[in-house]
């Protein structure tokens, strides 16, 4: 289970009905469908949220976790930032990679951990950038609604990127 500190995110669980822009759904549920909020022209895809899947087994307190940062994600920047899918897909995996691969629970997680996995799944230095990007922003929400997760060295890894070679990159 989860130890939250933030009680408005454990009544989000515990009342399980939800509703945003007229879209009613439960908390509970594996599948977030937002699509037919999608505008002329965008793609309804990146307003669809899956929790689990074929490749993804996650926890119910890894589940949860990952929907309350949906949540977050949703009410702080909106339903259609694109950016929010980008990191839904990011932390899933990371917590699959975590609880499946390595059989670790998220609060266990080490710098090291984090650098194999972006090793991994990211080849290409530019979408390594996005992805720590990414992590970032879930851990740092973990550490707001739970405990700290975040260690120095962590922070630092995370933060290290050469913003002039991304450009050259994707200047290419």
């Amino acid at each position: 289970n989860i130890y939250l500190l933030q009680e408005v995110y454990l009544d989000l669980i515990k009342s399980d009905y939800m509703e945003i822009m007229g879209i009613q759904f439960k908390f509970s549920d594996d599948i977030w469908d937002f699509s037919s909020l999608a505008k002329d022209g965008r793609d309804p895809r990146g307003l669809y949220y899956s929790f689990t899947g074929n490749d993804v087994i996650l926890s119910s307190s890894h589940k949860d976790l990952l929907k309350l940062f949906i949540m977050y994600l949703i009410y702080q920047y909106g339903i259609y930032r694109s950016n929010n899918k980008h990191n839904f897909r990011v932390a899933r995996s990371f917590l699959n990679y975590l609880q499946n691969t390595l059989n670790k629970d998220l609060f266990s997680v080490k710098k090291e951990d984090v650098a194999k996995f972006l090793v991994i799944n990211n080849p290409q230095y530019n979408t390594e950038i996005k992805n720590k990007q990414s992590l970032k922003a879930f851990f740092e929400f973990t550490s707001l609604i739970s405990k700290n997760i975040m260690t120095a060295d962590m922070l630092q890894y995370l933060n290290d990127c050469d913003r002039t070679m991304v450009k050259s990159i994707n200047e290419q």
